[in-house]
């Protein structure tokens, strides 16, 4: 069925559940080079298709830094926490968002299927707010399965649709040879390549869900992997004694220390802490 399906296609819905796993379902469909809208927590884009953005609506990021700065890293630590899964699956409307600093992975394809939810998202964002690009491309795929002819044309797509939303970071995640936290999430050096060719505008790449071990840096431009992901069911004292021996063991400075916030209510309990 996917080798009879047109180059670029978009699968929409998930896999099911007890017959496959969501990395054997993405690892396939990046294969043939294909797109996914799978995400359970806006299911019915064949409606929302249909709602187009206001008349005169323009996005604007809560950028901080001018795109050509030159800056210097202090020596001390810098930590970042971002959401992923289309605006955390839920927490935008949790007590305690827009307090706390944070970056929101935002699905890019629904400027095509969900375009009202991204204004949405956007009007209703505080300066504390920041959009990012992904998941690996227009929408989720796998970059490590992606092949060679079709990397190009994905990425332009996607870089395309980065400048439309004022985005300037790119979120990148490989779980082919991963399932879910377990396992090798880390780019190949080729992947790494294609992407630094491929977005010549971006001030950084990330990568990663839980934590990974690709880094590079390349004309200024980091690519930094989550040293830390916040696993739902963790406790936040534990959380914050897991950050502080993270710091810790990372003695030299600047460190670096990138969090993936995957709970829905670690963004008011983390400003709380």
């Amino acid at each position: 069925l996917l080798s009879q399906l047109n180059p670029g296609a978009t699968a929409f819905g998930w896999h099911p559940y007890g017959k496959d796993t969501e990395e054997q379902h993405t690892t396939l469909l990046s294969t043939y080079g294909y797109k996914m809208e799978g995400l359970h927590n806006l299911p019915n884009l064949s409606f929302n298709c249909w709602f187009t953005f206001t008349p005169g609506f323009k996005f604007a990021n809560n950028h901080t830094v001018a795109k050509d700065a030159k800056l210097v890293a202090e020596q001390k630590v810098y930590i970042s926490f971002v959401q992923s899964d289309g605006i955390g699956i839920g927490v935008w409307t949790k007590p305690g968002r827009g307090k706390l600093p944070l970056a929101w992975g935002a699905i890019m394809g629904w400027v095509n299927f969900s375009p009202a939810a991204l204004e949405y998202f956007h009007e209703s964002a505080t300066p504390k707010d920041y959009f990012i690009g992904g998941l690996s491309g227009p929408s989720y795929m796998y970059p490590n399965s992606i092949p060679a002819a079709r990397f190009g044309p994905l990425m332009k797509e996607a870089s395309d649709l980065m400048a439309k939303l004022d985005e300037r970071v790119f979120e990148i995640m490989d779980n082919t040879a991963a399932d879910g936290n377990l396992g090798n999430a880390d780019l190949t050096k080729e992947t790494v390549d294609r992407y630094y060719a491929n977005f010549p505008d971006v001030i950084g790449f990330i990568n990663g869900y839980g934590p990974a071990r690709t880094r590079d840096l390349r004309n200024g431009v980091p690519l930094i992997s989550y040293d830390y992901y916040i696993d739902p069911r963790r406790p936040r004292e534990e959380v914050c004694a897991d950050m502080n021996e993270l710091i810790a063991l990372n003695s030299k400075r600047p460190y670096f220390l990138l969090i993936h916030v995957r709970s829905e209510e670690h963004t008011s309990e983390l400003q709380s802490h």
